[in-house]
């Protein structure tokens, strides 16, 4: 819902600056994944799973309830027949400046190989615990948000391909310093 709402608005952006919404919303997500996943690495430790689970479904009530109230609803709106909506779904998508940031992303993460054998070793054989493991997930958080900040501020007047390939190289010589 969210990514639809920002690519609405993101049609509406100055030629100049297109992507700059929604590389923000993304920089804004993943600060927040940053910042959170230590207090829940934390919490889990401490407290164990229920205190997270219980965090987690408090902070939507606390952040939205109160913005429930805010909300207008059009009674009688106007409907668009299905074939409009398909066309103004299919106008977005086609906006540059809603299919390069969403492609690279999607692509980037569809093209990952997943390795779940290493995590199995990292508990198994190196004796890796939860907190460990999550250290690295928030690592990797951090990595994110500064991936998203770069491209924000550099790598969106690239092309896409051109990223992809800077990317991919800058992760394969990252995966090589592993072995």
């Amino acid at each position: 819902m969210a990514d639809s709402v920002v690519a609405e608005k993101a049609k509406l952006e100055p030629e100049g600056s297109r992507g700059a919404l929604q590389s923000t919303c993304y920089a804004t997500r993943f600060f927040a994944l940053m910042l959170f996943a230590p207090i829940s690495t934390w919490l889990y430790a401490s407290h164990g799973p229920t205190s997270v689970i219980l965090l987690m479904g408090m902070i939507p009530l606390v952040v939205m309830l109160p913005l429930v109230f805010r909300f207008r609803e059009e009674f009688h709106p106007v409907v668009m027949t299905p074939r409009q909506q398909c066309n103004e779904i299919w106008k977005t998508v086609c906006s540059r400046a809603v299919w390069q940031p969403m492609g690279f992303v999607y692509l980037y993460n569809v093209l990952q190989i997943g390795n779940s054998a290493w995590k199995q070793f990292l508990v198994t054989v190196l004796g890796f615990t939860s907190v460990e493991l999550n250290s690295l997930l928030i690592a990797s958080y951090v990595l994110l948000y500064l991936g998203v900040m770069a491209y924000k501020y550099y790598f969106i007047k690239w092309s896409w391909r051109k990223v992809y390939i800077f990317t991919t190289a800058i992760n394969g010589v990252l995966s090589g310093l592993q072995i």
